[in-house]
């Protein structure tokens, strides 16, 4: 049995990955309770603290909802708690299939899912491995799943491998999570493959021991070398994933450090920096841009100073709608007027998606005095739409979809714009 408390401390880990609300299941041998919270995990409450260090269980999954458009959905939170003819099930999952994939008519692809694993009548199976095989070659992309029954533990990637997913049984106990960070030691996790399901049996569960709990692959989908590195989504390492976080064998912070280091010798070869380096200033938006703003400030030898940080009552601003992302966009930053007056100021940010902010963010320094404004962004320019999980769903919301670059500096009105490129 484990404290309900350790599983709050690991979700909250990967807090970033979900602000708007979060579930959690707990299961006992003698019930099942499943609760559905908006808004953060609040563990620095003491009440709410202590009413969770009464609750125990055998088995815990949580879930952090992060929405991918301009409605919350509440019917769909997960985890989901159902049951077919072979039997029950609770089921999380991080991504986003299209719903047109699928026979039926679905609005969320949550319900897409769980009808899928209840109405199992007309697929020729007979057991949940069966099911698993038939959902990984049904659904191409994009979804990393975990999912619970009577008697295993499944966790099943996309053929591609889009989303992370990893586990550990390092600390004696089975611990699964979107992110190496989220596991209690963090460096010591196995991701799972492109297309793989693996079972983790739980015939006595309480008493078996860690070096017998060990996962069974069933199925591995046969996914062309080529498309295997192709399919990871690139926007986990430029926005979602935690600087900590280890994906692929690949550190989240060393990338996004490596192209700070690439646009920095850019500006060196382009000569940038004209005269006295003390007229220039770098800031990272944050909080992803902290990093390798600081990076770039290090490799060109300039002052970097977080004169603009975030307004804690806002969250993410790209996935709000139109007139209310504009107003959300004015109020996400404040900035040290002091710091800024006089500075020709390299803002360094992950991405441009829309525009709206990086506008606002222009005005609001030259309106605080900087003399000029160059922004360098660690990615390519964000040219088409996305259906796997992030809320990019037309290319008339894009602006480097609808500008050329010349256009871009002239809309955003900065001295100067840059860009990573494809190859770099």
């Amino acid at each position: 049995k484990q404290n309900i408390i350790e599983v709050y401390k690991n979700l909250q880990q990967i807090q970033h990955r979900g602000h708007d609300s979060y579930g959690i299941l707990c299961k006992s041998e003698k019930n099942i309770e499943l609760t559905h919270t908006k808004g953060l995990i609040d563990l620095e409450n003491l009440s709410y603290k202590e009413e969770l260090q009464r609750k125990n269980g055998n088995l815990f999954m949580g879930h952090l909802r992060y929405k991918t458009s301009g409605s919350l959905n509440e019917k769909i939170k997960q985890p989901i708690v159902s049951s077919n003819c072979i039997g029950s099930f609770s089921f999380i999952f991080n991504g986003n299939i299209p719903c047109n994939e699928y026979n039926g008519n679905f609005d969320f692809d949550t319900k897409m899912i769980q009808t899928f694993f209840e109405d199992i009548h007309t697929k020729n199976v007979n057991s949940f491995d069966d099911l698993l095989i038939k959902f990984v070659n049904t659904f191409e992309r994009a979804y990393s799943l975990i999912i619970a029954t009577d008697s295993a533990i499944y966790l099943l990637k996309d053929r591609y491998g889009v989303r992370p997913l990893c586990y550990s049984l390092e600390t004696g106990i089975l611990e699964v999570s979107s992110e190496s960070i989220g596991i209690s030691i963090n460096y010591k996790h196995t991701e799972v493959k492109s297309g793989q399901i693996l079972k983790f049996n739980l015939d006595n569960l309480n008493n078996i021991p860690k070096e017998k709990f060990k996962p069974i692959q069933i199925y591995k989908f046969n996914t062309p070398i080529n498309t295997i590195i192709g399919g990871k989504c690139i926007f986990e390492y430029i926005y979602f994933l935690s600087p900590n976080t280890i994906w692929n064998n690949l550190s989240t912070e060393k990338i996004r450090n490596e192209w700070a280091k690439i646009l920095a010798k850019n500006d060196i070869i382009d000569n940038l920096i004209r005269d006295d380096y003390s007229n220039y200033l770098v800031i990272g938006i944050p909080s992803t841009g902290m990093l390798p703003g600081k990076e770039y400030a290090n490799i060109i030898g300039l002052k970097y100073e977080q004169a603009i940080t975030k307004n804690k009552a806002i969250n993410r601003t790209f996935i709000l709608s139109g007139g209310e992302r504009d107003r959300a966009s004015k109020k996400k930053y404040i900035y040290n007027k002091s710091v800024i007056t006089g500075k020709r100021v390299i803002i360094i940010d992950d991405s441009i998606v829309r525009g709206i902010t990086m506008k606002n963010i222009v005005t609001s320094l030259f309106e605080y005095g900087a003399e000029e404004v160059h922004i360098r962004i660690i990615s390519p320019e964000i040219k088409d739409i996305c259906k796997y999980g992030i809320d990019i769903p037309e290319k008339k919301d894009l602006v480097a979809a609808n500008m050329s670059l010349i256009e871009m500096t002239s809309y955003f009105g900065c001295t100067t714009l840059k860009f990573l490129t494809v190859k770099e």
